[in-house]
């Protein structure tokens, strides 16, 4: 009853003039509903009689009234679930009380009919409600249970020294919240989430249009601890053109009682009963609550605060890369360079002697297979670094030779092919042109080292061949790919890539002078086309 009349004295109805009103049965619950002429206000009133007690004293009556009469525009009277606020850590218990009790006052004040989570529990049970703001489904899952569509779900985190209100308005018919805020809440300023709350929920109402009175009157039923009426809440919704302008709400400032302008929420028309968001989902929701920190949404901040969305659920639908290490098997095929070649010649004096040596080696085009594992970090969303260390397997074609001038004798062997791998290091740089979602291109570009050995000879017993030495050949890399994560952890992707190579050793090149015989050049290209493809793990 003391509940009741703390809210008819936000309604401005004095507990005498209902008892003016009422015509009750004896154990009947009688209720009237008047609509005032100005159209867009009205009174409804209920009360409850009983018998008379031992000592015929006065009847026991429990009246409850609702009135809307304080506003001559906008929507008021609409039943409002409210539940506790979830604190963030316990020692914040004190001041999440006290910041409710201002957003109560706040919605009373404003004509609204609020059913917190002590009127409502005996409806939906403790467990329901308890701890709402970390639970999944709720209030979803208690709103069709009660006479209000609207719903106001709050948690209080704190950010360096300051306490950040996330904020979430639900509607009866949409799964998601219809509208997400973060309000700092500095020293002194404890009331500005009262103020959001209470223009953001005005502007819902005016989307979704004013209750019947059985919901009005299901919801004062339950202020008065009668439990609401066997009628189920109104499912159609009235929906009259969008409200995007409106003039400003006024509160009265506490210093010296001048009226100052309450900003309005910034928030984009939103149809109701659509999966849509309107709002940002709370930065201030990352840490060790959630284990999802600033550095997973880095460079995707936006995408994140428009989501409305549950750090942990964004995570799971925008699979972003942001502040993982990457690692990556890799397999496919390199075109181009991945073969080399010489040609090994001597001129003798007599048997043994060596007077000139003669070589010819470049590199040999060819279609070989090639591995490699990547390892490296993503800082943003759309943007990893790492170093990339492969082998490009290939053969080694060569033939030797020699000539005696006097008497003239020219002779070479067969060409002979050996298997030869050549290691390469890419450190490598790449971004995401769709850093969200499960699909994501991405182009690529770094340097590219690739490594290979001298050459392994079988001497002949007399003389000796010159070694073509091994090298190193320096190059740049670009290429272009697209990866689909099935999960935040996982990815598969496919990749095309096109390597450059520079540097002398990249090209044909001979030492000494042969004139004894034609030797052919080798042919070959300064380049390598990848193709590859792979599985991407996250950690």
């Amino acid at each position: 009853m003391n509940k009741l009349l703390y809210q008819l004295s936000y309604l401005g109805i004095a507990p005498a003039e209902i008892l003016q009103q009422q015509r009750p049965v004896n154990g009947e619950i009688a209720c009237s509903s008047k609509r005032r002429p100005n159209g867009l206000t009205r009174r409804i009133s209920c009360y409850h009689m009983a018998t008379r007690d031992k000592h015929g004293t006065m009847l026991r009556m429990l009246t409850y009234a609702l009135a809307i009469g304080h506003v001559s525009t906008g929507w008021a009277a609409e039943p409002v679930l409210m539940l506790d606020f979830t604190p963030g850590t316990a020692s914040e218990f004190a001041v999440t009380v006290m910041i409710q009790g201002t957003v109560n006052d706040r919605l009373l004040a404003d004509g609204h009919i609020v059913l917190s989570s002590e009127v409502v529990e005996p409806v939906v049970g403790a467990e329901a409600i308890d701890n709402c703001s970390g639970k999944p489904g709720c209030p979803n899952n208690v709103l069709r249970q009660l006479p209000t569509r609207i719903a106001v779900v709050c948690r209080l985190n704190r950010n360096g020294e300051h306490l950040v209100a996330h904020m979430e308005l639900f509607e009866q018919s949409n799964p998601n919240p219809v509208v997400v805020r973060d309000i700092p809440l500095a020293p002194g300023q404890e009331g500005a989430l009262a103020a959001e709350v209470s223009a953001a929920t005005e502007w819902l109402l005016g989307q979704v249009g004013p209750s019947s009175d059985a919901v009005l009157m299901a919801a004062a039923r339950l202020i008065a601890g009668l439990g609401p009426s066997a009628a189920p809440p109104e499912s159609s919704i009235v929906r009259p053109p969008p409200v995007v302008a409106r003039p400003p709400l006024e509160r009265v400032d506490a210093e010296d009682g001048a009226p100052t302008r309450v900003p309005q929420p910034q928030a984009s028309v939103v149809p109701v009963g659509q999966p849509q968001r309107v709002a940002t989902a709370g930065v201030g929701q990352l840490g060790e609550e959630t284990g999802v920190y600033y550095r997973h949404v880095a460079g995707s901040e936006e995408h994140f605060k428009e989501s409305g969305l549950d750090p942990r659920d964004w995570v799971f639908e925008a699979m972003p890369h942001a502040g993982r290490v990457i690692f990556e098997m890799r397999a496919g095929l390199g075109l181009g360079d991945t073969d080399r070649g010489a040609d090994i010649r001597v001129q003798l004096n007599g048997d043994s002697q060596v007077l000139l040596p003669w070589y010819q080696g470049g590199p040999v085009s060819a279609r070989r297979p090639r591995g490699s594992i990547f390892l490296g970090y993503a800082p943003t969303t759309f943007l990893d670094v790492g170093v990339l260390l492969g082998l490009q397997y290939g053969h080694r074609q060569f033939t030797t030779g020699y000539a005696r001038a006097e008497p003239l004798d020219v002779k070479s062997s067969e060409q002979r092919v050996v298997a030869a791998i050549q290691f390469y290091v890419q450190p490598r740089l790449r971004a995401y042109l769709a850093p969200v979602g499960p699909a994501k291109p991405y182009l690529v570009t770094g340097a590219d080292i690739r490594v290979f050995d001298a050459y392994d000879l079988e001497q002949p017993p007399n003389f000796s061949y010159p070694i073509p030495p091994g090298g190193v050949v320096p190059g740049w890399i670009g290429g272009a790919g697209m990866l689909i994560d099935p999960s935040p952890i996982v990815g598969f992707f496919f990749e095309g890539n096109y390597t450059q190579h520079f540097g002398p050793r990249s090209e044909l090149g001979t030492t000494g002078v042969w004139t004894f015989e034609t030797v052919t050049p080798l042919s070959g290209v300064q380049y390598t086309i990848g193709l590859v493809g792979g599985i991407q793990f996250r950690i």
